[in-house]
């Protein structure tokens, strides 16, 4: 049984043979050109198409990553694009949205929350807009108000942050100081503020005293820090 490497430069040679004959040519339908990703040490050997096709950070990427030995990175193993800052579990599940979409491997896409919140990471981050749609609309009916709030922040997805907020101020249950640390602390005095307000003083007092504490203590040693680390010129 051949090994990888020789098996990648049989494959090579046969392309350039068929690059060379003019009498030979690649089917519209069934010919895929791949791409090899390294993401935390693991190869993966992809479809390229989808990558050139909807995501212009990719497709700026791949018409520039010619090396300095004249060999194009992604092209074999010894020779991946290396995806650094990316984790292998987040990438994952990018790629079963966009091979789920576009070649149907995968035909019962179940993804979890936190799942989806990869899926929604790396397609914001990449310019994928299909599948970044199809994380918004997934963690539009799994994801909690508290994380709306923060991912809409977080990946600039307006039509989430209102109706959270709405829906927080809502609930029986008061804003904990958890949640508040989450979503911001300003926001979250805002939203005990209200909630205390419209059902009385007592179910959102303490959270406003304990976050007026939190400022206090965390943010004012910043701003003191801060001043003192200015240069003064004369």
């Amino acid at each position: 049984m051949p090994s990888s490497i020789s098996h990648e430069r049989q494959m090579i040679s046969t392309s350039q043979t068929m690059a060379s004959n003019t009498d030979t040519s690649r089917h519209l339908d069934f010919w895929v050109n791949t791409v090899t990703f390294s993401v935390e040490n693991c190869l993966f050997r992809v479809p390229r198409e989808p990558f050139q096709r909807e995501s212009k950070f990719f497709c700026d990427k791949f018409s520039s990553l010619q090396g300095d030995s004249g060999e194009v990175e992604g092209l074999s193993d010894e020779k991946p694009i290396q995806l650094e800052g990316v984790e292998k579990n987040d990438f994952e599940q990018l790629l079963k949205v966009l091979f789920h979409r576009t070649h149907t491997l995968l035909p019962d896409l179940s993804l979890s929350t936190d799942q989806w919140k990869s899926v929604l990471s790396l397609s914001t981050a990449w310019s994928f807009q299909e599948p970044r749609q199809a994380a918004i609309d997934a963690l539009t009916k799994e994801a909690s108000a508290v994380d709306r709030v923060v991912l809409s922040k977080k990946y600039k997805i307006e039509e989430w942050f209102l109706p959270a907020l709405n829906e927080l101020v809502k609930r029986r249950e008061p804003i904990t100081m958890e949640e508040a640390v989450q979503i911001g602390l300003e926001i979250g005095f805002t939203l005990a503020s209200t909630q205390a307000e419209g059902r009385g003083l007592g179910i959102g007092l303490k959270l406003i005293k304990e976050i007026s504490t939190s400022l206090i203590k965390y943010v004012l040693p910043l701003v003191v820090h801060r001043t003192d680390a200015l240069e003064v010129h004369p």
